[in-house]
């Protein structure tokens, strides 16, 4: 098999402060954040994108695989 990408996701569409949502694959709930970071992890040989999410339901910091993503909103400055 020939891998022709050197990394396992990427972030062209997500930027720090974007709403997204996810379902879990425990019981198929749908959850949202808002992503604080952009990180690529290192994991059986390939970097991996994941997102580093403020999860609304649960309070906390999740790293989400950016794969699992959806926009639901896109980040924008008020002035």
């Amino acid at each position: 098999m020939v891998i022709k990408t050197k990394s396992f996701g990427k972030f062209d569409k997500f930027e720090v402060g974007d709403l997204v949502s996810w379902t879990t694959l425990k019981n198929r709930e749908r959850l949202f954040g808002i992503i604080s970071d952009l990180v690529f992890e290192s994991a059986g040989g390939r970097e991996v994108a994941k997102a580093r999410v403020f999860c609304n339901k649960k309070g906390l910091v999740r790293d989400i695989l950016a794969l699992n993503l959806r926009i639901v909103s896109k980040a924008r400055l008020i002035t």
